[in-house]
């Protein structure tokens, strides 16, 4: 018998480490199939999606391994001359390594957990010089692309008037931002370093 519950303890000692080994190898099986995964304008990624994939559901998949950043601040609409304000908190969850942002709004006077939160808007990015996403858009667009191939896709843009590097189709829900490492579009690279997919765009 006391062999017995020896045994049982060697062997649950090594389960638990083997355990969480397979859990961690299966969370990066799935980051890197997000690395490849298609950025579908005004819609999601892979099969993440706006307004309908919660926070929970992303770091299920992704897992716990980001950084959590909120911002709050007061919005304030005016609807046939009567104004209103409510509080906002807009949640970032950043994948740093794997280039992945996803970014969730809270509304103080409608509170739900956090956790249940649908998604709002997904950037992927350059980190440095560096892109691990290698996805592209359904019209064939990633990151590292330049100008003239987001001309060739998706036409002319909308441009900021104070930043000439964001290119943005508000009616597909897709941005793209050129890198400005320069500040100065002569000596600039001219290619893609974060795309953002959203229902929201301005």
């Amino acid at each position: 018998m006391p062999y017995s519950k020896s045994l049982l303890s060697i062997v649950t000692l090594i389960s638990i480490p083997l355990i969480s080994a397979c859990n961690e190898i299966t969370q990066i099986q799935t980051q890197n199939k997000y690395l490849n995964a298609t950025l579908k304008p005004g819609v999601g990624f892979g099969d993440i999606s706006l307004r309908s994939t919660s926070l929970r559901e992303i770091t299920a998949q992704l897992g716990r391994n980001y950084k959590r950043k909120v911002l709050g601040f007061t919005e304030s609409k005016c609807v046939n001359g009567v104004c209103t304000s409510s509080r906002l908190e807009l949640i970032t969850i950043n994948y740093k390594s794997q280039g992945f942002q996803f970014l969730f709004e809270q509304r103080v006077n409608q509170l739900q957990r956090e956790g249940a939160l649908p998604l709002k808007e997904i950037q992927v990015n350059c980190i440095k010089d560096s892109c691990p996403y290698k996805g592209k858009t359904e019209q064939g667009i990633g990151l590292g692309d330049t100008r003239k191939q987001i001309k060739e896709a998706y036409g002319n843009p909308k441009r900021s008037p104070t930043n000439t590097w964001q290119w943005s189709y508000p009616k597909m829900g897709i941005s793209f931002e050129i890198d400005k490492k320069y500040q100065d579009p002569v000596r600039d690279s001219d290619r893609i370093k974060t795309i953002v997919i959203s229902k929201d765009l301005r």
